[in-house]
């Protein structure tokens, strides 16, 4: 009985942040697009080191360090990708953008849909 109850109210917060999700996401401003660039700019000029991003509502979302290790030679050029810019840094790859993204939605819950919004607001990401 207990279990159940407990197993019942995760569910109800599930759905309520699943609703606040979908009324959160569906809009950002220039402004807000803006400020998460360079965020991301910093984000990847340290991309041994942890990062917060924070949006203007003050949701502060925390991603992990990109690179593992040093590479010896920094200036190596970024492998090809058809969605992604040629000219980014070599430890930038789609995967790590999707994880920015996928860190970045509200209250940790959205949608494949939703990542692919906040995905499209990287200066690194091809615009179509």
């Amino acid at each position: 009985n207990d279990l159940q109850e407990v197993e019942k109210i995760i569910c109800n917060i599930k759905l309520r942040r699943a609703k606040e999700t979908l009324t959160l996401i569906n809009y950002y401003s220039q402004e807000d697009i803006e400020s998460f660039r360079s965020q991301e700019l910093k984000r990847y000029e340290n991309s041994d080191l942890g990062f917060t991003f924070v949006n203007s509502d003050g949701y502060k979302s925390v991603v992990a360090p990109v690179k593992r290790y040093h590479a010896t030679n920094s200036l190596s050029k970024a492998r090809e990708h058809p969605l992604l810019r040629s000219d980014r840094p070599s430890h930038i790859s789609l995967l790590s953008l999707v994880r920015d993204a996928a860190a970045r939605l509200p209250g940790g819950v959205g949608t494949r849909e939703d990542i692919y919004f906040l995905l499209n607001h990287s200066q690194y990401v091809l615009q179509r």
